[in-house]
């Protein structure tokens, strides 16, 4: 952090003591920053200043770890913006599947592994039968791991 200017030392430091980091998240998020700095040609401060970020310091209603996941996440799409592609190319395909009520198709955080996860809200066996019965006769859930090959629409 030498050789950055003041201003920009100053609003990671603000940023990363403001709440409570674990050293390997700081280590990654700073990186992201620069990395964003620099393609956009904005200062480090410019980036850590941003509408966004700054409302969810600001949020009163959300605590640290919450506001440290979403500064990351904040972050992390910006400096992976094919992440925030595969996100609504994943929703759009979920969104043309007739899922039972009270289930949820959950990608990998980030889409970064290759486990998705399956939640199914039921109260009695027989409703959590229907709704295994129901998934099994759904056609294209072979697919949902393809989304983001285009092949969804097929």
């Amino acid at each position: 952090m030498g050789t950055l200017g003041r201003d920009d030392r100053l609003g990671i430091n603000d940023l990363f003591t403001s709440l409570k980091w674990s050293f390997n998240r700081q280590w990654e998020v700073f990186q992201w920053i620069i990395e964003i700095a620099s393609r956009e040609g904005r200062s480090i401060k410019e980036v850590i200043d941003e509408g966004e970020i700054i409302a969810v310091l600001n949020n009163e209603r959300i605590n640290n770890p919450q506001k440290v996941k979403s500064i990351v996440r904040i972050l992390k799409t910006r400096r992976f913006p094919s992440l925030l592609a595969a996100e609504k190319s994943f929703k759009k395909f979920l969104s043309k599947l007739p899922l039972p009520s009270g289930v949820k198709i959950i990608p990998p955080p980030f889409f970064e592994g290759i486990d998705y996860k399956l939640e199914i809200v039921f109260r009695k066996g027989e409703e959590l039968r229907e709704k295994l019965e129901e998934l099994s006769h759904l056609s294209g859930l072979e697919r949902i791991t393809e989304f983001w090959r285009g092949r969804e629409h097929r």
